[in-house]
């Protein structure tokens, strides 16, 4: 294999099957796994695929990997219209091999429980999106994890996303989207809001008319934009943002605090709904508490709160299932402020995070290609 692969050993995994795999679209990486040497090939990055460069980089390594393997199986994302997925059929049909598809939060899970030797785990998958087998966006996801595939526990309370994906560049959208959610009680009158937030009242007139007729409105589960909302509550993100920018404010902000955390400033509520937990945010922005406290403060107990709404995550599925292990992945654990909180919130768990494998979605390929040579 070429220089610019990395391995990965796979030895307590029983493959049937060469797979390849064709990742997700954003931070983009192409993978091989040779079943007979239990070895996952995995590329650098390739994203995002939407740059024409970067596509062009994506389809030569599928080309290089095709002409030093055999794949049996293709692996691409369950997203129908990544560019991956759309390439990775066409691929498919050439080479006249079976395509997968694959949920991405199983991806991002078993590419963790890959690296530990684990076959049956408990996941926490926290990111920015990922399409879920109900055709929606999720993205905060307890998920049970098996030979026999994934069930779905836990996630957070869906929450509109006004413009669509516009809104992951302006924060200020999605924080909008949960404050004038039609679910919401107590809602700011719209002319205090603009001047707060230093909004035009015909732009949030047009936000307005996006949520109570849901045009190109869809919904979101997502930890990262759940992030992304805070930190604009806080005032700590940017009008137009880079990606994850307002995030990495919103965890520098809580890195500066020296106060201890109160993650009561930070509430959430959680009910249950068809045997799955929904952990629902709307209370944290309508509290008026969020005026009379310090920013970073409020960023630092944020963090608090989300490490326990994920504890209660947890404690849902060891009620269901046996197993102990619980595996954290997905691009919000690359908050290393997250992370540590989070394994000390679930310190009675046997917890795995990554180390050798990428936890954001550099990772998602090794997922699907263990999953697809399973």
């Amino acid at each position: 294999m070429k220089s610019n692969f990395t391995e990965l050993k796979v030895p307590s995994f029983r493959p049937r099957r060469n797979a390849i795999a064709f990742g997700a679209d954003s931070k983009n990486t192409v993978s091989f796994l040779d079943r007979k040497k239990k070895l996952v090939h995995y590329s650098g990055g390739n994203a995002p695929l939407s740059d024409p460069e970067s596509a062009v980089k994506f389809e030569k390594t599928v080309s290089v990997l095709l002409k030093t393997g055999k794949p049996e199986i293709l692996a691409v994302d369950l997203h129908p219209d990544y560019y991956s997925t759309v390439y990775g059929e066409k691929i498919a049909g050439k080479l006249g091999i079976p395509l997968m598809r694959v949920q991405h939060h199983h991806a991002h899970a078993v590419s963790c429980m890959a690296e530990h030797g684990l076959d049956e785990s408990l996941a926490l998958v926290f990111d920015g999106t990922g399409y879920g087998t109900d055709g929606n966006l999720w993205g905060a996801e307890l998920l049970h994890v098996s030979p026999d595939g994934f069930k779905r526990l836990a996630s957070f309370a869906a929450t509109p996303l006004p413009g669509g994906d516009v809104s992951v560049r302006e924060p200020l959208r999605q924080l909008f989207g949960r404050i004038f959610f039609s679910s919401c009680q107590d809602k700011p009158d719209l002319f205090n809001f603009c001047k707060r937030y230093d909004l035009k009242s015909d732009i949030a007139e047009v936000w307005l008319q996006q949520l109570e007729k849901n045009i190109n409105c869809p919904s979101s589960h997502s930890a990262g934009r759940l992030f992304d909302s805070v930190s604009a509550l806080l005032g700590l993100a940017p009008k137009i943002a880079h990606e994850a920018e307002a995030a990495i404010n919103l965890q520098k902000s809580a890195e500066s605090c020296k106060d201890k955390p109160n993650p009561s400033l930070m509430p959430f509520n959680s009910f249950e709904k068809d045997g799955l937990l929904l952990i629902d945010w709307s209370p944290l922005f309508i509290d008026p508490v969020i005026n009379f406290s310090p920013k970073n403060l409020l960023a630092l107990s944020f963090h608090h709160s989300l490490a326990q709404a994920a504890l209660q995550m947890a404690e849902f599925g060891t009620a269901k299932f046996a197993t102990r292990n619980i595996v954290l992945s997905g691009g919000v654990f690359m908050n290393k402020l997250l992370l540590e909180t989070m394994k000390s919130k679930l310190g009675k768990m046997k917890i795995f995070s990554h180390g050798k494998t990428p936890t954001n979605d550099c990772g998602i390929s090794i997922g699907q290609a263990v999953i697809a040579s399973l």
